[in-house]
């Protein structure tokens, strides 16, 4: 069965779009973390789930299009949401801490390779 894969384009759109959830929920933590006596421990377990859940959307969304390499395209989208976040923090804030740049990697890169499996199933169905 031949289909398509996904073009540039839709790397680029699920990358950002991997990538929305996690700057969403940073920017309203560290709101809440300022105005509050908000424990380290909380941030430290949300943002990398944030950033897993994101590279779920993000590389679902771009695997479903192709018919096959579902896995392979989830890792391609993860690790492109963990450039587009690096070149974004790089310019908005000059650059990231390290454990926030190691947990954006493996919650994307997790998250990615986790959507395209998903993708893989339904389209065995």
């Amino acid at each position: 069965m031949q289909g398509r894969m996904p073009v540039f384009e839709e790397y680029l759109a699920g990358s950002m779009l991997a990538n929305a959830p996690a700057w969403i929920t940073i920017a309203l933590l560290s709101y809440v973390y300022e105005t509050t006596a908000l424990p380290d421990i909380i941030l430290q377990v949300t943002i990398p789930i944030v950033y897993c859940l994101g590279g779920i959307i993000g590389a679902y969304l771009v695997a479903r299009r192709a018919y096959r390499d579902h896995e392979r395209i989830g890792i391609e989208v993860g690790f492109a949401a963990f450039l587009i976040n690096l070149v974004f923090s790089a310019l908005l804030f000059g650059g990231m801490t390290f454990p926030l740049m190691i947990m954006s990697l493996i919650g994307l890169v997790i998250g990615g390779i986790i959507g395209g499996k998903y993708a893989q199933r339904i389209w065995e169905k």
